[in-house]
């Protein structure tokens, strides 16, 4: 499942309450940002750097979902990047396979990677 993670893969899990998406949504570098995901809260990007770009964050129907991006979208900071996101929704256009940055998966909104469950609390994953 990591592997696929990194290969870009729609990953969702219940999170009813929304605690694990406001704790990714209120990270330090987390923006909003719109994306072509179906999303009942608002969507926000994290650059995470050079190799792993960017984690696009969402929520839909009590479930928090996210997934590793090929290449940013920011076309006022990043416009070079954004030309090779552009050209990876092309690639999923045409391969209907997500691109993450270390490939491809099958795992899209629309067949997402479930994971069964909330993830821990973050007092737990991130304890003081």
């Amino acid at each position: 499942q990591l592997q696929e993670l990194f290969r870009g893969a729609h990953l969702m899990f219940q999170d009813p309450d929304g605690v694990a998406y406001k704790f990714l949504t209120t990270l330090p570098r987390a923006k909003q940002r719109s994306s072509s995901h179906r999303s009942d809260q608002r969507q926000y990007g994290i650059r995470e750097g050079r190799f792993l770009s960017t984690m696009l964050i969402g929520y839909l129907e009590g479930s928090c979902w996210f997934q590793f991006e090929g290449a940013p979208w920011a076309p006022g900071k990043y416009p070079w990047l954004s030309c090779f996101h552009i050209l990876d929704f092309y690639e999923y256009r045409l391969t209907g396979r997500n691109v993450g940055p270390l490939g491809t998966s099958p795992h899209t909104d629309r067949h997402p990677l479930r994971i069964a469950g909330p993830p821990a609390l973050v007092s737990v994953a991130c304890p003081k």
